[in-house]
């Protein structure tokens, strides 16, 4: 597949690794989840996507990080299974957070793929 910048120079790269040391990006390739859910390239989550991971105090007694990412990384399997399908790089998935006692809610997400780098799940408005 042919990427509409290869004939580009670039200017400036900002650099996943550069992403991680800066804290915007949070790499979960080593987490035992990410395996067992059964990614098997790098994946990294933004910070905004990071601390919707955590839940809210009053949750805690209910949920925690590993349940969500669990959540997260599965509905985020389909979606990586129907970028690979479709040689795509990008791709949103939805998923179902309790955000208080009694209170969910939908939330969106960008999924986008590198080669080189891996899969990167960013909220809509990280993008």
């Amino acid at each position: 597949m042919k990427n509409i910048f290869d004939d580009t120079e670039i200017a400036y790269r900002y650099t996943r690794e550069q992403a991680i040391e800066d804290g915007v990006i949070v790499d979960l390739t080593n987490n035992s989840l990410v395996k067992e859910a059964g990614l098997k390239i790098p994946v990294a989550v933004t910070s905004g996507v990071f601390n919707l991971l955590q839940p809210p105090k009053e949750l805690e007694i209910y949920q925690d990080f590993n349940g969500r990412l669990w959540d997260l990384l599965t509905l985020a399997k389909l979606e990586v299974k129907r970028i690979i399908k479709q040689e795509d790089w990008f791709g949103t998935f939805k998923v179902i957070f309790q955000v208080s006692p009694g209170k969910k809610e939908l939330k969106e997400f960008f999924i986008t793929f590198n080669e080189l780098e891996g899969f990167t799940i960013m909220l809509p408005s990280e993008y």
